[in-house]
């Protein structure tokens, strides 16, 4: 992230708007926490990882109208700054690794 945040800090040819951000494949909050959490382990950094329990968007409780499936679109800053996405759990567990490592 801090990568895509320099480039598009250092862009002389990015237009102004909003601009989204996520690796790829799309993933879940739960499959993201699993993965911190297993990479953590097998680093050492923790014994055992917590149970996870999977539920649905339907069932967390919120005010909050969600929709039912949705994820980033990244065109738009894959097209003006020609960023290519990544596998998501190679870039998390370097990420996990570095902070562990602090």
């Amino acid at each position: 992230m801090a990568k895509i945040c320099e480039s598009v800090a250092n862009s002389k040819k990015i237009s102004f708007g909003l601009y989204h951000f996520a690796n790829h494949p799309v993933t879940t909050w739960y499959d993201f926490a699993y993965e911190i959490f297993k990479i953590s382990k097998e680093a050492g950094a923790i014994e055992n990882a917590p149970k996870l329990i999977k539920i649905k968007t339907i069932d967390y409780a919120s005010n909050t109208k969600r929709p039912m499936y949705s994820e980033l679109s990244t065109k738009k800053i894959e097209n003006n700054l020609s960023i290519k996405k990544v596998f998501w759990k190679s870039e998390l567990a370097k990420t996990v690794k570095k902070f562990l490592k602090k």
